[in-house]
């Protein structure tokens, strides 16, 4: 606290006050100094009167002309007890705050050591006095949120434009918005000097009402996260929610607002929209003021627009590396007609592909790119809705490629997150639904369609192809997949696929095929192509059927297949099969091969001895596990087989 220390030595007037009177004061560490670049006041950050730990208000006013600061308790999860900050600074070790000092005239006085520096927001020409009143006994004026948009021109607020707000607020007659008693969390739109808004003027009553939060002083690191917090403009008639969203890690640690808008009027269209806090924790008298980059609750960009004007956030780094690798496509992104949906993968998931041999392949990158792009309009509920119990797929702008989405369960908060897969790598949805004139954005952590796992490892980690991963185990046929010096095409049956497959044969059951490893072994080479390429499934259905006699292991005879495309899906035949079966997925890439997922194995009758009682080993028939998964615990069938087959291999080491 020496540097705290050494700006209070600088005024006599408070070294004497701290001397003989009762105070409290809030001193920040010397680290927090190093992080601030503004102007301290200090007077702000005292009290002048005693104020034990335990009685702290929610509002208490300074020296500082008597400017207030906002006490928060945050309670600490699954603890019972409790983080205190002033502002936006956390008061460290409780313990010692609640020590009491003494003045020379034996007045108590408290000392608490604070995490950061209180900024503070300047008088605007009145001159700090001790005590908060002028010299004729009036009342210094403290400083509202209107006050701020007043002085929208003064340095405080550098290149960052108030005016245009303070305009728009005075033609839609709101001013007591920011005038009046209270204590809310203000959003107020800047523009700056180089990059005027039109959106601005876009903003009625009501979307000036869903900029603050009523009734709730919501500094940055203390407000809850990832909460939808109603607004002014939240009743029957329409209803905006604002959530604070954190982004990335130390430098790059970014703090974002997203304002959802159910049940638009006629000038709001309903939908999400970001913005980032550009200047956040402004103490005003009647709450906190952040200011934002961009107004809330107004959608005015198109697609192409949001990547462009996102200077160094979110978004910077996907539009960069189009711009770099794939300007075409950013071309024809804001030439599209029609509604769409992008992918879009943050700074953090774009860094990781920098040195990938994939970035000077531009027809490669072309393609990536387009796998992002959905072409029709996809908010997150409805991807939700259509993946309960089930897979949903969406073709994407690159030919004949889809992506995958599927519901996982968080294993820390327990919360349902959305996954999206797209040519061999599984995405989590970070931030959803940010609305566009043309469609959504969903902010994704991983680049689709460069892959990073090799063939075994997405088969181990893939959700829908669990019992193929675990007959593969049974006989170590998997640990081949880790080598680098050959390429694979694996068309590998999907979890349901073997479940249907033996569910249907009342005389072939799955007790009675684990039991022959070699089999099971046969089968599984039966699906597996060795190579010195990859074949993907566009590449087979140009193949002439004579040039289909694809290379297996070397103990198994080739596979032999027909191709055919329908209404974007590809279909398989193999020569001793006789029905066609759908490709679920395809072009599933992996960094030694590829894999096809199929809707039905590539299994014959023949292959499994046929079941007898003495066969089964006491084992129940497949049929009847289904029969006893369903009317008892509801769980997927194959949860059940999966476990069967753990048995198998625990019984065979």
């Amino acid at each position: 606290m020496n540097h705290f220390y050494s700006m209070v030595e600088r005024d006599p007037t408070l070294m004497q006050m701290m001397k003989r009177e009762a105070m409290t004061v809030f001193a920040p560490t010397n680290r927090a100094f190093q992080s601030f670049t503004g102007n301290m006041n200090v007077l702000y950050h005292v009290l002048p009167e005693w104020v034990p730990l335990d009685r702290l208000d929610y509002r208490l006013e300074t020296l500082a002309n008597r400017a207030v600061v906002y006490i928060t308790r945050r309670k600490i999860p699954i603890e019972s007890q409790y983080e205190v900050f002033v502002n936006n600074a956390q008061i460290l070790d409780l313990r010692a705050a609640n020590h009491s000092y003494r003045s020379e005239t034996n007045k108590q006085q408290a000392l608490y050591i604070i995490g950061d520096v209180l900024l503070s927001v300047p008088t605007f020409g009145e001159t700090e006095r001790l005590g908060g009143s002028s010299g004729d006994g009036v009342v210094a004026h403290r400083i509202s949120t209107w006050d701020l948009l007043v002085h929208s021109e003064s340095s405080f607020f550098g290149t960052f434009r108030l005016g245009p707000l303070r305009k728009q607020v005075t033609q839609q007659q709101q001013e007591h918005l920011y005038r009046g008693q209270g204590f809310h969390t203000f959003f107020l739109p800047v523009e700056q000097s180089y990059k005027p808004r039109s959106s601005l003027t876009r903003l009625d009553r009501v979307g000036l009402e869903g900029h603050v939060i009523p009734d709730r002083v919501l500094f940055t690191a203390c407000a809850p996260y990832n909460e939808p917090l109603q607004t002014l403009a939240f009743g029957e008639n329409v209803k905006i929610t604002i959530s604070f969203v954190s982004y990335g890690t130390g430098r790059d640690a970014r703090v974002y607002v997203m304002s959802r808008t159910a049940l638009p009027n006629a000038r709001l269209a309903s939908g999400t929209v970001i913005a980032q806090i550009v200047k956040a924790n402004l103490p005003v008298s009647n709450g906190v003021v952040h200011l934002i980059n961009r107004p809330l609750v107004v959608v005015d960009n198109k697609i192409a627009q949001a990547l462009q004007e996102d200077e160094d956030g979110i978004f910077s780094k996907f539009y960069d590396l189009i711009a770099d690798y794939g300007p075409d496509f950013f071309a024809a992104l804001q030439t599209g007609s029609g509604p769409k949906t992008l992918l879009v993968p943050d700074k953090a998931a774009v860094s990781r592909i920098q040195e990938s041999k994939y970035l000077n392949d531009r027809k490669k990158m072309m393609e990536v790119f387009r796998m992002h792009l959905i072409q029709e309009s996809l908010p997150i509920d409805r991807i939700r809705r259509s993946s309960t119990g089930v897979i949903g797929h969406y073709a994407t702008a690159a030919p004949n490629m889809f992506v995958y989405f599927d519901l996982q369960q968080n294993q820390q908060s327990h919360e349902s997150i959305v996954t999206v897969e797209g040519g061999g790598v599984n995405a989590t949805v970070l931030l959803p639904d940010i609305t566009t004139v043309d469609g959504y954005i969903h902010v994704i952590d991983r680049v689709l369609g460069l892959p990073h796992m090799n063939v075994r490892e997405k088969l181990e980690t893939d959700p829908m192809l669990n019992l193929s991963y675990e007959l593969g185990m049974l006989n170590r046929f998997n640990e081949q997949l880790n080598k680098t010096t050959r390429r694979y095409t694996f068309f590998v049956p999907r979890d349901q696929a073997w479940v249907n497959w033996f569910t249907k044969r009342t005389s072939r059951r799955l007790d009675v095929f684990l039991q022959h490893p070699d089999k099971v072994r046969s089968v599984m080479e039966r699906h597996l192509i060795i190579a010195d390429r990859v074949f993907r499934m566009s590449e087979l259905k140009s193949m002439s059927p004579e040039s289909l006699i694809l290379p297996t292991s070397t103990n198994s005879a080739p596979l032999r297949l027909r191709v055919r495309l329908e209404d974007r899906r590809f279909f398989i035949k193999w020569k001793e099969g006789g029905n066609w079966i759908s490709v679920f997925r395809h072009d599933i890439e992996c960094t030694n091969g590829i894999i096809h997922v199929l809707d039905e194995p590539l299994m014959l009758d023949t292959d499994i001895p046929e079941a007898t009682s003495s066969a089964a080993g006491g084992l129940i028939s497949t049929r009847s596990i289904l029969i006893i998964v369903g009317c008892t615990s509801g769980a997927p069938a194959w949860l059940l087989l999966l476990a069967l087959a753990r048995c198998i291999s625990t019984i065979w080491q």
